[in-house]
């Protein structure tokens, strides 16, 4: 009996240390691996969007989704070297600049052929993050074809509360008219993107030791003046020729280096990443609120992991295409009519008159008549 106690002792002993080892590889899948593949950046100084927070401005979210793709996640201090093991490093919305010593971590990360996600906000809105002209700016701008500029872009709708508050400074952003895998979806149904207070950057599509594509676009100027963030007296938003820049201006941007075949991702906002915005879900729901967010995000985490395009999500789950195909003269008696109450409305391209819709091994087709025809 002696004999068999101690051994079962001892196999109590092995079973309570293997389910610890499975505790902490369950909560280390998100927060406490030691080498995952992808690690988010924790560093207190830069007052980072945080992948510890699963609140509105936390990175939970961006977590999961390359979770979704096969990716294990945690996150790492930039007062140590970045572990070897790490694919991709993500550091998304600093409110402080990368000091030398922190970018250096990061560029022997890409050295070794790692990549990067790193969005940035402008300048002044709520911080001060990298400027045009520092460390990011030149060490990428040379090794990746990417440059910072450092201005809040602006449509003409815009108002100085309206840059004040991050909330209220949602932009539409459009897939730039380049060939590129990341953003194919997003060009062949013009999906836009909704940005929150967008900063602008420059791409270079030959760069000495690698390519960039910029991928997303807004029509606008960017303002340059920080005083425009002042709670009193702000500076006036306005176009000034020679110091901020203006027309189609590049807001996201991927690039490859050659040498090393790192890979790094260049976004002119923060908030596109986080959990209560860029990937919100319909309220009461899991369902995506901006589906060309996650578009855009889920190929460009394809994209950082090296993964087959052909293994790339085109729509987030539940989703589907809606195309517009033709006429419908050549229905005939397909599908079965069901009429709309002419009298509801007096505008005529919006008063739907009739529905019909049918199906076959392929698509669902459905065909909407309204009094007049809507505007294109």
């Amino acid at each position: 009996m002696w004999f068999g106690r101690r051994h079962l002792r001892r196999a109590q002993q092995i079973a309570v240390f293997i389910a610890v080892l499975v505790i902490l590889g369950m909560t280390g899948t998100v927060y406490m691996q030691s080498v995952p593949t992808v690690a988010f950046i924790e560093e207190r100084d830069l007052q980072m969007a945080s992948v510890t927070d699963n609140g509105p401005d936390g990175l939970t979210r961006l977590a999961a989704l390359f979770q979704q793709q096969g990716a294990s996640t945690g996150f790492i201090r930039l007062d140590d070297p970045i572990p070897e093991g790490v694919r991709v490093v993500v550091l998304v919305r600093p409110r402080r600049a990368l000091s030398a010593e922190y970018l250096s971590r990061i560029w022997v990360h890409l050295e070794r052929g790692g990549s990067l996600l790193l969005a940035l906000d402008p300048v002044g809105q709520g911080g001060n993050p990298d400027a045009q002209g520092g460390g990011v700016d030149r060490l990428f701008g040379q090794a990746y074809g990417v440059r910072l500029l450092n201005g809040l872009i602006v449509e003409p709708w815009y108002t100085n509360e309206v840059a004040q508050d991050v909330r209220r400074s949602a932009i539409y952003a459009q897939a730039n008219a380049i060939d590129h895998p990341v953003i194919q979806p997003l060009q062949a149904y013009d999906l836009p993107v909704l940005m929150w207070g967008a900063r602008g950057i420059r791409s270079e599509f030959f760069a000495p030791y690698s390519s960039a594509s910029g991928l997303l676009y807004i029509d606008g100027f960017g303002e340059n003046n920080p005083q425009i963030y002042r709670a009193e007296d702000p500076a006036p938003l306005m176009p000034n020729i020679g110091a901020d820049d203006q027309g189609r201006l590049i807001t996201a941007a991927l690039a490859e280096n050659a040498n090393n075949q790192s890979r790094l991702a260049l976004f002119g906002d923060g908030e596109l990443f986080q959990n209560d915005y860029g990937l919100a879900p319909i309220p009461g729901t899991q369902t995506p609120l901006h589906a060309g967010n996650y578009v855009l995000i889920q190929r460009t985490i394809s994209w950082l992991l090296g993964l087959p395009v052909e293994e790339w999500r085109a729509l987030p789950s539940g989703f589907t295409w809606l195309q517009i195909d033709g006429v419908g003269d050549d229905w005939g008696t397909q599908g079965a009519i069901t009429t709309d109450a002419e009298d509801d409305t007096t505008i005529h391209p919006q008063n739907i008159r009739q529905v019909r819709a049918f199906r076959n091994q392929d698509y669902l087709y459905l065909q909407v008549e309204t009094l007049s025809p809507p505007e294109q």
